[in-house]
């Protein structure tokens, strides 16, 4: 049984031909239906899988994270592997879908453990969601191109890339009302007790408080990032001008 008739079975929709359908039919019958076509589609299968997932995956990449482009590229080849395995192997066995889906469905469940292990808990910070999400969204785009539904894969791309890109603007015009307080101070400085009681003092809630190891001037330094809560513009800058006046630093800036 080919991939056009497993697609069929599955489906139960064997009555309504759609473009992937379409495609699929057409290199079945490549080569007098002798397999090779059925080899080439799998081919683009991989290939495409390879395309869609690496634009996510450059965008990690690009933005620093841990799990970038080989991360995103293998976890989604690997799930488009697994689901030809599934539609070849399995697929003739069964009347229905269910039998095609088990394996499909182990790839869920796998994919929520290596998600896990990009997540990283800072004190009261979470990080690591976003790429969890993507790592997530590339086996569901790897599923569906080796499930023959390159229709599906190519939108759940774009989709993927508008809200990676497109919304970040809109997470930066939601955020405006919480702002963030970037510190740069000497190493020896220790400033925590001051800037919780100045934030008590004006009213002001943080959120939450990160600090990095950094450098200015050739010399050691700092960096504490305050996420506050919403905050009126009047507290914000009494907040803003008690740390200036009161503790030595080297920048200080609000985003």
């Amino acid at each position: 049984m080919n991939f056009m008739n497993i697609l069929s079975a599955s489906a139960g929709t064997a009555d309504v031909m759609t473009i992937d359908k379409q495609i699929i039919s057409y290199f079945n019958g490549l080569f007098n239906n002798n397999g090779f076509g059925n080899l080439i589609l799998v081919f683009l299968s991989m290939l495409l899988t390879i395309v869609l997932v690496g634009i996510i995956g450059f965008e990690r990449e690009y933005q620093g994270h841990n799990a970038g482009l080989r991360t995103h590229v293998l976890v989604a080849l690997g799930s488009c592997i697994i689901m030809i395995i599934s539609m070849y192997s399995l697929g003739y066995q069964s009347d229905g879908n269910m039998e095609t889906m088990r394996l499909a469905a182990t790839v869920c469940t796998g994919i929520g453990f290596l998600g896990a292990g990009v997540i990283i808990q800072t004190g009261t910070t979470v990080k690591g969601l976003t790429t969890a999400a993507t790592l997530w969204m590339s086996m569901s785009i790897g599923l569906a191109c080796g499930s023959g539904n390159f229709t599906i894969a190519i939108l759940g791309t774009l989709f993927a890339v508008i809200c990676l890109v497109l919304f970040v603007k809109l997470e930066k015009f939601v955020n405006r009302r919480n702002p963030i307080i970037y510190l740069l101070i000497p190493v020896e400085s220790n400033v925590i007790q001051q800037i919780i009681d100045f934030a008590v003092k004006r009213n002001i809630e943080i959120k939450n408080f990160e600090t990095f190891i950094s450098s200015y001037d050739n010399q050691k330094a700092m960096r504490y990032i305050l996420k506050l809560s919403k905050t009126k513009r009047d507290n914000l800058e009494l907040f803003m001008k008690d740390i200036k006046e009161n503790i030595d630093n080297y920048e200080i800036r609000v985003a």
